[in-house]
């Protein structure tokens, strides 16, 4: 008889644990083929269309990416900005925007490689003027990201967190050289 017990006890354990993990499952799964799938192709041709310095980024440029967003936030700064790309305005507020945002970096981790990350970072990142990577590049040195020194590319890295501040020189000019020495000493700590 008590043997009996433990048996049912165990499927209703079983039960829950199966709802607990196979509800949220299935709520991802569902959004990630109602929300995020429908947009590859856009995806893939923002990706196509994308400046080819911003598409594949130098591997330094990569470097300073991954230094500047030590927390690894660079997939939540692709996802948010295809959120913003894609989905309407009016539907993204408060706990919606947040739950949205944390379900599209995992989309963005699980469907898009590496590579299309970074080129979609450099490609959709904006300038101050505009968007792209290598047009903030072209606008300040006069030549290709692939072309920069290290400071240089330290210096356009940098300029991303905030473009208008720097672009229209409300931030003290060494101040900015400052960070991008900071930024190449903690890529260098990597």
């Amino acid at each position: 008889m008590r043997y009996k017990n433990i048996g049912s006890v165990r499927a209703v354990v079983l039960s829950l644990l199966s709802l607990l993990i196979g509800v949220p499952i299935l709520v991802c799964g569902g959004d990630d083929l109602l929300e995020f799938w429908p947009h590859r192709a856009e995806i893939h041709h923002l990706l196509q269309t994308a400046d080819p310095q911003d598409r594949l980024p130098p591997e330094l440029v990569r470097h300073l990416i991954d230094a500047s967003h030590r927390d690894g936030d660079i997939d939540w700064i692709v996802a948010r900005d295809l959120l913003v790309r894609f989905v309407p305005a009016s539907s993204l507020n408060g706990l919606s925007w947040h739950a949205r945002g944390a379900l599209w970096t995992l989309f963005v981790r699980f469907h898009l490689s590496r590579d299309e990350i970074y080129g979609l970072y450099c490609a959709l990142a904006f300038n101050g003027h505009g968007y792209g990577t290598n047009a903030l590049a072209t606008r300040i040195y006069s030549k290709p990201l692939s072309q920069l020194s290290r400071l240089e590319s330290a210096t356009v890295i940098i300029m991303l967190r905030s473009p208008s501040l720097y672009v229209n020189h409300t931030f003290e000019p060494q101040r900015l050289d400052a960070q991008a020495w900071r930024l190449l000493g903690m890529m260098k700590r990597e």
